[in-house]
């Protein structure tokens, strides 16, 4: 297999995940992108650079030395839509010291297409059930969960690697592809079996070696204080909607990472969950414009689209200790926010 690997995305933002379930589609962003994985986010000094959902330049899982590996092949869903009835491929998880390597690998998907996989907690008789979460009822975006995005070349392949700093549980038994634009309609899905039994159980009774580990890229105590301050919050914003996501958008377009394989995705997914909402009709059409200037390419008109989503959202989530009205993107270090 010619392995594609277009349309990497640093962001794991749970948004698209949170769309699996619902019945509303997003609007369709398909767009060619160069592969590796993209920088960072950057939020009160901490590179999120462990947030990812794939780079295609990582070690692949079934290539990790020592990893605990299991493997299937993809079986159809009766929930994809028409084209893909000829769609072929193989996934991979390995459990290895540093954490936890996914890689996928497709035939016969529709060519030059936007892709968005997960990780799930249930067998394919249960169309794999719900995403695989490390803290059950956490975020449903990386590094809580396990996702990869990617985009078909011209002949229909799909690849891609993501990587996890923490060890999955032996409950991620699956994992499931969707097209980026119709998040509901799930393709086909892998069961996993592994290549030696026990052996999963094993690395996750052995941990991960901290040494192994780069944990330079996220401050855990400080997304902690984040967590308390969203518990203390009132918020507007539908279930399933993080706005880090947004921010994480936000700050990537305004500091010249322009990359609508994984921003479209992301922004689609949160226009599906505001659509139609009373009270969000300015979040709904923020989001809409800045969907509509990623799907046509344009870096310049995204921009400042994307800080204003963003801070209407915030205004959503009535922060009594800041007027995000009052903040000037354009003014603003993003590094600080």
């Amino acid at each position: 297999m010619n392995r594609s690997h277009l349309g990497a995305a640093a962001l794991t933002f749970a948004l698209v995940a949170a769309s699996c379930g619902s019945d509303e589609t997003a609007t369709p962003v398909t767009t060619e992108t160069d592969g590796a994985e993209s920088d960072g986010m950057e939020m009160n000094g901490m590179d999120m650079e462990g947030m990812n959902m794939g780079d295609a330049s990582a070690v692949r899982a079934d290539d990790v030395v020592g990893a605990a590996l299991a493997t299937g092949d993809f079986v159809l869903l009766d929930t994809r839509p028409q084209g893909f009835d000829d769609v072929t491929g193989t996934a991979w998880v390995a459990r290895h010291p540093a954490g936890t390597t996914v890689t996928v690998e497709l035939e016969g998907l529709i060519p030059d297409a936007d892709y968005i996989s997960h990780l799930h907690a249930d067998t394919c008789a249960n169309d794999g059930g719900e995403h695989y979460q490390f803290e059950i009822g956490g975020s449903t975006m990386p590094p809580n969960e396990v996702h990869l995005a990617f985009t078909s070349d011209e002949d229909g392949n799909g690849f891609m690697t993501a990587e996890n700093h923490q060890i999955v549980g032996l409950d991620a038994v699956a994992f499931v592809v969707h097209p980026a634009d119709l998040i509901d309609n799930k393709i086909a899905c892998v069961d996993f079996v592994e290549l030696e039994a026990g052996a999963a159980a094993a690395a996750i009774d052995a941990g991960v070696d901290p040494s192994l580990v780069d944990h330079d890229d996220m401050n855990h105590d400080d997304m902690d204080d984040m967590d308390d301050m969203d518990d203390m919050e009132e918020s507007m914003l539908p279930s399933g909607f993080d706005i880090e996501a947004l921010h994480g958008v936000d700050d990537q377009i305004n500091e010249g990472t322009f990359d609508p394989a994984t921003q479209g995705p992301i922004v689609n997914a949160a226009l599906a969950l505001v659509s139609g909402t009373p009270g969000l009709v300015e979040l709904e059409t923020a989001l809409a414009d800045l969907s509509a200037a990623i799907a046509d390419g344009d870096a310049e008109a995204a921009a400042p689209l994307a800080a204003a989503a963003h801070d209407v959202a915030h205004d959503l989530e009535h922060h009594d200790d800041m007027d995000h009205d009052d903040m000037d993107h354009d003014d603003m270090d993003h590094d600080d926010t």
